[in-house]
């Protein structure tokens, strides 16, 4: 692709997902991760490199989240890496969203100061009430014990609840109690909540229904907020707000994604799917590394490839709340019926964007609304 055109459109990488290791003390269910590498490959140096390539490319705002596995287990590295681009986020003039996802069994005091001070928005894994979030979030040493009130526990480290993320990942088996679990995190006093289906699960009609309804409660739940005139008691959505302001994919326009994925071997990649793949099927979706640099030309010929492929399966159907590219990789590698997998993909797409223009449509021109997702 021409540089001139990739300029005009703005199709350089300012987002950059750090998968800081592979390892981690939980063994969830649900984790699509191949777990290749056990302890993180990458040093101060290697985190430094990348971020400075990160900048290299246009954009006053970037925005950088640490992955994993879990990334505390690499917590001084972690820290490091986060001074360092404040650092140089401050010297260079660039806003820099940062935040770093965690299943917060391990946050200590120390790393609920450190987090705060720097202004990095931590995002919990957290399923919802007790018994919904230890069926699925298991210790890997101990299926006994309760990750759970592990992290309820931790949350007492946090001053100031409104930069915590609670990403909650419901199954077909417990979507049922998906706007109970929604309001047990609610009264936790989180910032954000997050819910997101298991798209690699299959979903009957009758679980697909039980979605629409328990989706219909949350929205008269969450419409009841701004009614109450108080901006701090209301918990923000981030899906959401992509949807509203158009920040993520949403559709199979992959040319508009700006991510690029770091891996625990010093390697970038287009999409993080990639990392469900087993090392040896992983190499032809490198688009770049530490030494190289990012191949950001590779990058959208691989994402322009994967959109072209989704519309052989899917048509016309483009709205989507999820990436479809993604879902096509990890569909396809496991030889998966992709017209079969896609249709469960596309319907509950269409129940998150159905239900959350319908709270546009409400909200609108309430105040509150706009200032929380101006």
């Amino acid at each position: 692709m021409a540089e001139e055109e990739i300029k005009k459109n703005n199709q350089y990488p300012n987002s950059l997902n750090i998968f800081i290791t592979e390892d981690c003390n939980l063994q969830c269910r649900y984790c699509f991760l191949d777990k290749t590498y056990k302890k993180s490959q990458l040093t101060f140096s290697d985190l430094k490199r990348a971020i400075d390539l990160l900048f290299s490319f246009p954009s006053k705002i970037k925005t950088i989240a640490f992955n994993g596995g879990e990334p505390l287990l690499e917590y001084p590295l972690l820290k490091e890496t986060c001074l360092y681009i404040r650092e140089k986020a401050e010297k260079e003039a660039v806003k820099v969203n940062l935040a770093t996802m965690t299943n917060g069994t391990l946050l200590s005091r120390e790393h609920c100061q450190f987090f705060e001070k720097n202004q990095i928005i931590v995002k919990i894994s957290i399923d919802g009430d007790k018994k919904t979030h230890d069926t699925n979030r298991l210790f890997r040493d101990s299926s006994r014990k309760s990750s759970y009130l592990a992290i309820v526990n931790n949350l007492k480290n946090f001053n100031n609840k409104s930069k915590i993320a609670a990403s909650l990942v419901f199954t077909p088996q417990n979507v049922i109690n998906l706007f109970k679990n929604i309001k047990s995190l609610e009264k936790l006093g989180l910032g954000f909540i997050e819910f997101y289906p298991d798209m690699y699960a299959f979903w009957s009609k009758e679980q697909l229904t039980e979605f629409r309804k328990q989706f219909k409660q949350i929205i008269k739940y969450y419409i009841s907020f701004f009614s109450k005139k108080k901006l701090k008691s209301i918990f923000k959505n981030s899906l959401l707000d992509s949807v509203l302001n158009q920040r993520e994919i949403v559709g199979l326009e992959g040319s508009r994604c700006q991510k690029i994925h770091l891996a625990p071997d010093g390697n970038f990649y287009f999409c993080d799917k990639v990392f469900s793949l087993p090392l040896s099927k992983r190499k032809q979706y490198i688009t770049g590394s530490i030494k190289k640099g990012i191949d950001n030309n590779k990058r959208l010929m691989l994402l322009h490839f994967f959109q072209k492929k989704c519309q052989k399966v899917i048509g016309q159907q483009n709205d989507c709340c999820f990436c479809p590219i993604g879902h096509y990789l990890y569909f396809s590698s496991q030889n998966q019926n992709l017209k079969e997998r896609f249709s469960d993909f596309f319907a509950v797409n269409k129940i998150y964007l159905d239900n959350f223009l319908l709270i546009k449509k409400k909200l609108t021109l309430n105040p509150l609304f706009a200032k929380l997702y101006q």
